[in-house]
């Protein structure tokens, strides 16, 4: 094979891989952007960057459900910390996704839980193995920090048309009550 040949080769082959990274990109963010922006109102306040933060949440979850592949092994070799903060995540990232999708307050509170964790996993397990954080670690959580800033304020905003409860249910029908109906 010529040295031309090899270079079209493997650039085709970067193209590919270029194309697929475009492509997962596309579907991972716009899919997620093409449901906020059909999302319904919260009262007359549009509610399209709450869907789209719950959405994204449920899909670090995910990422980090997938990602965390020598967690039980993990586990059973004696690294309770690791592994339990982990779960801890998973739990609270679940959480702040159901209840921001379904417009409840428990939502937005998991939120503020479950990014301030993800900011103080890396540090505190950093110290635990008693290694020291790089300046890279270090501004690794800014942009999180942010996020979660600018995230909390428009949550404050829409705090009171959220719903802190489900919604009460009618009561059933009653025996006394059909009764009574029936003698009327």
């Amino acid at each position: 094979m010529t040295d031309t040949a090899y270079i079209v080769q493997q650039t085709g082959g970067g193209f590919l891989f270029g194309v697929l990274v475009l492509g997962m990109i596309l579907i991972v963010q716009g899919i997620p952007i093409w449901i906020s922006v059909n999302a319904k109102p919260l009262g007359d306040r549009p509610y399209r960057w709450g869907t789209y933060v719950g959405i994204i949440t449920a899909l670090v979850g995910i990422i980090l459900l997938l990602t965390s592949n020598r967690l039980i092994p993990a586990f059973l070799d004696g690294n309770v910390i690791g592994p339990s903060l982990i779960v801890c995540l998973l739990v609270c990232a679940a959480l702040c996704s159901i209840g921001i999708l379904r417009r409840r307050k428990f939502g937005v509170v998991m939120f503020v839980i479950t990014y301030l964790a993800l900011i103080m996993v890396g540090p505190f397990l950093d110290a635990m193995r008693n290694q020291p954080a790089t300046p890279r670690q270090q501004g690794q959580s800014f942009p999180v920090l942010v996020f979660l800033v600018i995230t909390t304020i428009y949550f404050k905003k829409r705090w009171r048309l959220m719903t802190s409860t489900t919604p009460p249910v009618a009561p059933l029908p009653s025996a006394i009550t059909l009764e009574s109906d029936q003698e009327l």
